[in-house]
C-alpha cells in the first residue's frame, strides 16, 4: 500500500492537520439530480442501504447480513451508479451474472426516478447528436451533449462498435450515467464548498491556517494550534450545513438533502483520528 499520506505532516510544533470528507457525496448528488423521492427518503433515514439492499438480493433477514455481503451490495450499488452492466458487474465480483441482473431490475425497482434521470440523460444526447470527425476505425463519430441543472455541458462521443452483435457507433451508457453525476457532486458541489470555506477562513490563511490538499469529495488543512482546528472545524462544518442554500442560490436547483461531512485531525494525513 503507498505510503503517500506519511508525507503530509503539519509543518508547525504544535499543529495538527485536519480532514474533512463528504458522506456519501455522490450518492446525495444523484438524488439531487434525478429528485427521486425513494433514494432521498432512504437517505434520510439514516438506514444502512447496503445491508438493506444485501438483504433484498439474497433474500435473508437484514440481520443475517455479513459484511462481505454487505461489501458486495456497496460495490454492486457504485458500479450500476457509474455506468457498469450486469456481465462487467459478475465478472467485477466473480458472482453469477443472473445475481447482478436481479441486483439492477431491483434497484431500478426501487428508484424509478433515477432510472427515468438516466434515461432522460441518454435522450438528450442522442437528440442532440451530430457528426464530427470519425471514429478510430473510420466510421462518422457523433458527438452529443447534456446540460446539466448547474449550466455545465457534457460532450459525449461515439464508439466503435463493440463485437459482432452491435453494427453501429454508439454512445458509453457508463459515460453517460457516470460524467454528470460524478462532475456535479466533485465538480460543482465541492467546488462550491471549497471556495466558501477558503473565503471564511481567508483571515488566518497564510499564518494560523494553510490549505494543503484536496481529493476528490475531501478537503484539509495544516492548523498551527487548538484554537486554529476549533475555527477550521466550525467554518467546515458550517458551509456543509449552508451548502443546500447555496447551491439553490448559485443553480436555481432544489436540494431536498442535507449534506454531511467526517472531520478528522492528527499530526499527519496517516494519523488522523474521527472527530466525534
Amino acid at each position: 500500500m503507498s505510503r503517500i499520506k506519511e508525507c503530509f505532516t503539519t509543518r508547525f510544533e504544535n499543529g495538527k492537520i485536519v480532514n474533512a470528507d463528504f458522506s456519501q457525496l455522490e450518492v446525495v448528488g444523484l438524488a439531487i439530480l434525478s429528485l427521486d423521492r425513494q433514494l432521498i427518503d432512504d437517505i434520510k433515514s439514516g438506514r444502512d442501504m447496503h445491508v438493506v439492499r444485501a438483504a433484498e438480493l439474497l433474500g435473508i433477514a437484514e440481520s443475517a447480513v455479513t459484511k462481505q455481503q454487505r461489501q458486495l451490495a456497496k460495490m454492486l450499488s457504485f458500479q450500476l451508479q457509474y455506468g457498469s452492466g450486469a456481465r462487467n458487474m459478475a465478472e467485477q465480483n466473480k458472482i453469477h451474472i443472473n445475481l447482478a441482473k436481479k441486483f439492477i431490475e431491483q434497484y431500478y425497482e426501487r428508484y424509478k426516478d433515477v432510472k427515468r434521470w438516466q434515461d432522460y440523460v441518454r435522450e438528450s444526447v442522442v437528440a442532440s447528436r451530430r457528426v464530427e470527425g470519425h471514429t478510430k476505425g473510420g466510421y462518422p463519430r457523433g458527438v452529443g451533449t447534456y446540460r446539466s441543472p448547474s449550466g455545465r455541458a457534457y460532450s459525449f462521443y461515439e464508439y466503435d462498435p463493440m463485437g459482432n452483435w452491435q453494427k453501429d457507433p454508439s454512445f458509453s451508457p457508463t459515460e453517460m450515467k457516470n460524467y454528470p453525476c460524478q462532475g456535479f457532486s466533485t465538480g460543482d458541489v465541492m467546488a462550491l464548498y471549497r471556495s466558501q470555506v477558503m473565503r471564511q477562513l481567508l483571515p488566518y490563511m497564510f499564518t494560523n491556517i494553510l490549505f494543503i490538499n484536496s481529493v476528490h469529495d475531501s478537503v484539509m488543512f495544516d492548523c498551527d494550534s487548538e484554537e486554529s482546528v476549533a475555527i477550521c472545524k466550525k467554518v467546515l462544518y458550517n458551509m456543509c450545513k449552508e451548502l443546500p442554500m447555496l447551491l439553490t442560490k448559485r443553480f436555481g436547483i432544489e436540494v431536498p438533502l442535507e449534506f454531511n461531512i467526517d472531520v478528522e485531525t492528527g499530526p499527519s494525513w496517516a494519523e488522523l483520528t474521527k472527530e466525534q
